[in-house]
């Protein structure tokens, strides 16, 4: 647009991008509603990452910048959305932690099919917790982060998120609600006395945590 400056253009576009996304999600729900498919279908809407630094949104009622390859809340905490008519009481809504690796499982077990016995399944499907038969089992994730894998001191981290807390293998620790873009490290000393026993089970879990997958 004339006059229109870079970081303007590049807002437009992402704001159109996710119009475009909403209107074509709408069009497939309908579809679904319309041919009676709805309650035979499992929709799930997801992201891996937040979005690029240079788009700005609100989040919990402040504005802030995108974190796309950034391990704070704010570049890796996102929105999962499932659509289940018949199965998921709509509105039903939960913050555990929960990973894109349990959506195998998750779809396993809607489809009405078994996993496989011969391995070690990391994800858990999600499908008790939204239909109401258990609570949702996992509390804490641990992570790896390695954008340049077999490059020595490109960006890695290690962490363990959870329990109000996340805690970096450097030491640094956030609570994740109060300080989602991590301006500002906490001491143990600043920990309550329930904090201090969530950081000893972050602690446990992120010494638990593989220095390399097995097969680097």
């Amino acid at each position: 647009l004339a006059g229109e400056d870079e970081a303007a253009r590049k807002q437009r576009l992402f704001r159109d991008m996710a119009a475009y996304t909403d209107h074509n999600v709408g069009r497939l729900v309908d579809a679904l509603d319309r041919t009676g498919l709805a309650d035979d279908t499992l929709v799930i809407f997801a992201t891996d990452n937040g979005s690029s630094r240079h788009v700005r949104g609100v989040v919990d009622g402040i504005e802030r910048e995108g974190s796309k390859a950034n391990t704070t809340e704010l570049g890796t905490r996102m929105p999962l959305v499932l659509r289940w008519p018949g199965h998921v009481q709509a509105g039903t809504t939960f913050d555990s932690p929960v990973d894109l690796m349990d959506l195998m499982p998750t779809l396993v077990e809607a489809g009405g099919a078994a996993l496989p016995a011969d391995r070690v399944i990391d994800g858990i499907s999600l499908v008790p917790a939204l239909t109401g038969r258990a609570t949702w089992p996992r509390e804490l994730l641990t992570f790896g982060y390695d954008p340049y894998p077999g490059i020595p001191g490109k960006r890695r981290a290690r962490w363990a998120r959870g329990l109000g807390l996340k805690l970096y293998a450097d030491g640094r620790i956030f609570r994740t609600a109060e300080d989602p873009a991590e301006y500002a490290a906490l001491q143990a000393g600043d920990l309550t006395g329930a904090e201090g026993a969530a950081l000893a089970r972050l602690e446990a879990a992120l010494a638990a945590l593989p220095e390399r997958h097995p097969r680097d």
